[in-house]
Order: C-alpha cells, then structure tokens, then sequence
C-alpha cells in the first residue's frame, strides 16, 4: 500500500494555482475574453499583461506533484501497478470532459476536432505526438499528459539506479530543464531541436525539484523534536512567508515580472514551498486547515472541466458586448463560480465513484489473484 500523507497548506497551493491557471484561461488565452475582444476592452488588457507569468503555477503544480510521487509512492510495487494507478487517478475525468466537449459540439457550443480524442486518451497530447501548437480539443492536457510519462519515467528511473546516481541524475535535470527553457521557450508544444517535448522537459525538471524537497522533508521530519518557535522567530519566518506568497502572486498575477530571467518564480515558490511544510510562520499555521484540504480535493477536477465552462460561455453570454464591457469583473467571476460548481459535482459523481469501480476492477482484483 501507498502512504496518504496530506499536507493541508500545500493542498492549498494546490488548488490556489489551479485557480490561477484558470483565471488566465478565462482572462488571458486566445480560448479567453481577450481572444474575443483584444484591445476594445481595456481590463482585458491590463489582465493580459497582468497574467504574463501565471502560467509558471503549472510549474509549481509540477514541483508539488514531485513532491508528493516521492513521499507517497511505494517504490517497491511493480511497475504495471503503478501504471494502473496512475491511470485510473487521471483517466476519468478527461473521459467525462472529452464526452462533454463531443456532446456540445453536436449543438455548436464547443469547438471539437477529429481524432483529437485518441491523444487524451492515451496521455500523447503535448509530448511530442501532436503538431507545434495544435491544442486539440482539451489542450490544457498537455499537463496531464506530461505528467502522467513523466510520473512513468522517474519512478522506473528510482527503481533501476542507486541513490547516488539518481540524485546526480535528478540535478542534471534541473540544470538542463530550466536552461533549455529559458534560452528557448516554455511553450509546452514547441519541440527542444526538433526532438524533445519542451512540456515534458518542464515537467521533468520541476518534479526533480519536488524530489528535492521531498528528500529534504523527510531528513526534517525525522529529526525534528519539537515544531515550537521563539516569538522572534515567529515573527521572522512569518515575515518571510509572506514576502514570498506577496512576490510569486504579484508577479504571476497582479502585475508583469519585468525580468526576464523568470526562474527567480521558481527559485522563490521553492523556498515558499519549503517554509510552509516547515510550518513555523503565520501564513503556513493558517493555511493548514481542514478547509484547505476540502478545497485541495477539487483541484484536478476543476483543471480538467473549467474549459468546458469557457468553451460554452464564448459561444454563449461572453457575445454580449454590453454585458461583458459593462460588468468584466462579474462576467470573469460568473464563468468562475460555474466552473467551480461543475468541478465539484464532477468530483462526486465522475471522479470519485470512478477510481474506486476501477481499483476494484482492475487492482483489487489482482491482488486478490495473487494471495
């Protein structure tokens, strides 16, 4: 069996840059208000430069999803069964979304390509089986997709070598990963000298990070006595929490990084990252709650079907001009809120009663086979 640890303030990061990743597909992305509108509107433009660097929060997805495939996997387990699981935890609910794009576009309310499908089905979207910047129907997978092979890869990688090779390994993907990316590009459809996925060798680099920070996590907790702080203390690392959180949200959101070297985002979330599992400062006391970890558990669903809600909404209400230039803060809020409330009806009738029908069909079974 798999360890569940949950780490409630990182699940809020979690769903935190879910949220954002979405804020810039309604606001930013040609899919978005200002594919429809460009200039005429000026919120949508200060928005467009505004969001520049929000789509890094799927570079710090990827670091916490190393994070967490190093402190929870069991590297003991065959490889067909973590294969399974993986599949049976993605799976799903792109089958709900792709059926959902499929249906609506039998009435004209959401774009859908031939063929498409059989890339998100097989998790082939953005590694390098699709044309350069070719989305396909759900082309916000290309995450997904990238995530999955890599999760594939580095877990046979941990099983095949030492620990001293892995670790070598692991930094050597980091240093190529970001210097490829930022001497080049980080559209994840773009192709490395015509060769390499750069979505993958952003997923790559950023879940070695998160192995990082595991390995180091794991040190912490072993050896640490006691969580107390001095009030000093306190007030230094909750200083620094929230210098951090303020630097990220406001260079990936409320304003444009004027630097172009943008691997200082990453360099500060990984610090960010390391003092809220610390948890000795405000803002990582805080946000590790319940509520945090009952938001968290929505993140996947709301990243794969709040493009639905977009795809309707530019077909739809989002062509009344007077409506969308009169109240744009409301209309991006509306398209929001109705993502939300699909992702959470998705989550208890697709994604959950899903995984569970198949890790009883599928994992159960042969478990069960093999006593």
């Amino acid at each position: 069996m798999e360890k569940k640890e949950k780490i409630k303030n990182i699940e809020f990061i979690g769903i935190f840059a879910v949220l954002a990743v979405m804020l810039f597909n309604i606001s930013w992305s040609s899919g978005g208000l200002y594919g429809i509108y460009k200039t005429s509107i000026p919120i949508y433009v200060t928005l467009k430069s505004n969001l520049t660097y929000s789509h890094h929060w799927l570079d710090f997805l990827f670091i916490i999803s190393g994070f967490f495939l190093f402190l929870t996997t069991n590297f003991s387990s065959s490889f067909k069964e973590f294969f399974t699981k993986k599949v049976i935890r993605l799976l799903p609910v792109i089958l709900f979304a792709l059926a959902a794009i499929k249906i609506l576009s039998l009435f004209g309310l959401a774009p859908h390509k031939k063929l498409y499908d059989f890339y998100n089905l097989l998790f082939l979207n953005g590694v390098g089986f699709t044309k350069t910047n070719d989305w396909g129907n759900l082309g916000h997978t290309w995450f997904v997709s990238c995530l999955f092979w890599s999760s594939i890869f580095l877990f046979y990688l941990t099983k095949s070598v030492s620990k001293n090779i892995l670790n070598i390994l692991m930094g050597l993907f980091i240093v190529f990963s970001y210097t490829i990316m930022l001497s080049n590009t980080t559209n994840p459809l773009i192709l490395y000298n015509k060769f390499l996925s750069i979505g993958l060798i952003r997923a790559v680099g950023a879940m070695a990070i998160g192995y990082f920070i595991c390995e180091w996590y794991k040190d912490y907790k072993e050896n640490q006595t006691s969580n107390k702080t001095t009030t000093l203390g306190l007030v230094l690392y909750s200083a620094i929490e929230l210098s951090l959180f303020g630097f990220i949200v406001g260079n990936t959101i409320l304003h444009k990084l004027n630097f172009s070297s943008w691997t200082i985002l990453i360099i500060a979330f990984v610090a960010f990252f390391v003092l809220l599992l610390m948890k000795k400062g405000v803002l990582s006391k805080i946000l590790d709650n319940n509520l945090s970890s009952l938001f968290g558990k929505y993140a996947y669903s709301l990243f794969i079907v709040h493009p639905i809600i977009i795809a309707v909404s530019r077909k739809t209400w989002w062509h009344n001009k007077e409506l969308v230039t009169t109240y744009p803060l409301l209309t991006i809020a509306l398209t929001g809120i109705a993502s939300i409330i699909l992702a959470i009806i998705v989550h208890h009738n697709v994604e959950l009663p899903a995984t569970k029908f198949l890790n009883n069909l599928w994992l159960n079974k042969n478990n069960k086979t093999m006593q």
